[in-house]
């Protein structure tokens, strides 16, 4: 009977020094996953783009292919989702309809490290007595229907074909003057730049968003590339103004001027 009481005794005594070592070894086990969870909920999307050009302003430009996200475009070209906001803004594209096949303009608000190797950044905008202009498109293209030519006399801007969809931006800082639809040049809109210089905007895919009177910076979006009107292909018609509305001037020679090169 001693015996056999010294037995229990001795399994009693073994049980109670293996429990603390199953009881840690089952905690180890469940906080594996609450972990491994952890570190990966911050991971970019699937989706986030892995090209992109920054320019010395923080400016970007992006095609966008199915599936992208600002949050994506945010990460990749800004090094933040947070910047996401500003990219929307700058676009004026609603949030679950990017159009596919667009050139976005990205804006990085928020200062962040990239992840990835950057392309040589591109010239600042030229300043001329003390106003900043830029291109009308944030991808710099160039103009294929230049002005006033031989078998397009009346033709009183510069034509700059893009993809349907993008943001076109004002060329210098100033007020929303004019827009209207309809005629030839379908949806357009006018910058009074002051000084008597106004630039104009034609076949806008939808009416301007910004109020008339609404002060604008230079590359602000204003609109986007559409076909309304008169045109025969998704393009930007470009035109300048110098001592007063409707006194148009070539706005090759203006832009170039200005430090600004929109070709012809």
């Amino acid at each position: 009977m001693k015996r056999a009481s010294s037995i229990v005794a001795g399994l009693l005594l073994l049980l109670l020094a293996i429990a603390p070592t199953t009881s840690h070894t089952q905690h180890a086990a469940s906080a594996g996953p609450l972990e491994q969870v952890t570190e990966t909920a911050d991971l970019p999307s699937r989706h986030t783009p892995i090209t992109r050009s920054i320019t010395q302003r923080g400016q970007a430009t992006h095609l966008v292919q199915a599936g992208d996200t600002y949050g994506g475009m945010a990460r990749a070209h800004c090094g933040t989702f947070n910047a996401w906001r500003a990219i929307a803004q700058a676009n004026g594209w609603p949030e679950r309809r990017i159009p596919i096949g667009a050139t976005a303009s990205i804006v990085c608000t928020v200062t962040a490290k990239a992840s990835m190797p950057l392309r040589s950044p591109s010239p600042a905008p030229a300043r001329i007595g003390g106003t900043q202009w830029v291109h009308p498109l944030a991808s710099g293209r160039l103009g294929t229907s230049c002005y006033k030519t031989s078998t397009r006399p009346n033709h009183e801007g510069i034509d700059l074909p893009q993809p349907r969809g993008t943001a076109i931006r004002s060329a210098a800082a100033g007020t929303i003057y004019r827009k209207a639809s309809g005629g030839t040049a379908g949806n357009y809109v006018t910058v009074n730049h002051g000084n008597g210089i106004f630039t104009q905007y034609h076949h806008l895919l939808a009416p301007s968003p910004l109020a008339v009177g609404a002060h604008v910076n230079a590359g602000q979006t204003i609109g986007l590339v559409g076909m309304t009107g008169n045109a025969t292909g998704y393009h930007l018609h470009y035109e300048v103004m110098v001592g007063g509305y409707d006194h148009n001037t070539n706005p090759a020679s203006f832009m170039r001027a200005h430090g600004v090169n929109i070709g012809c």
